[in-house]
């Protein structure tokens, strides 16, 4: 068992969402949550990433496991290409690499341990935020999806 839901109930205000469920995701499983607008996908995939919390019930998981998911969202902008929106969520690691960048062009001619201390922290930064890594993370989630590497390059609207 990954992730456990035991008799969960959830309201907003007098409105119930859902009451009494049981849910859980077992090891290998694949797993799809499908129903009517408005009974509740949302609140529950929230309450599985710890967005929102459970009036009532248990919720049990494996240590170490993570819960995320793709939310229904509109795209202000569906001229863009999917890998630019994609990359809009890594622009901190990539406003980091620029100073990092820039540090490097200044270390040419500027040997100074202050100049070196600061490369030396915003690399560490960089490096514990993913920045060597996000460009594989991003490839490996896209295809896991079932999407193909060329539709990257595709507008949204498309």
């Amino acid at each position: 068992m990954l992730y456990q839901i035991s008799r969960g109930s959830k309201s907003f205000g007098t409105e119930t969402v859902f009451e009494d469920i049981q849910f859980e995701i077992r090891g290998t499983e694949k797993i799809a949550v499908v129903g009517r607008n408005g009974c509740g996908k949302s609140t529950l995939l929230k309450i599985m990433t710890g967005e929102l919390d459970l009036d009532k019930g248990e919720i049990h998981s494996t240590s170490g496991t993570r819960i995320g998911y793709l939310a229904q969202t509109t795209f202000p902008d569906e001229t863009l290409t999917v890998r630019e929106d994609l990359e809009k969520v890594f622009e901190p690691l990539q406003k980091l690499k620029a100073q990092l960048d820039k540090l490097t062009e200044r270390m040419a001619t500027d040997y100074s341990e202050a100049v070196l201390d600061r490369y030396a922290q915003l690399e560490t930064q960089f490096e514990m935020a993913g920045g060597y890594t996000w460009q594989s993370e991003l490839m490996t989630v896209f295809t896991k999806f079932g999407f193909q590497e060329e539709m990257l390059d595709r507008t949204i609207n498309t």
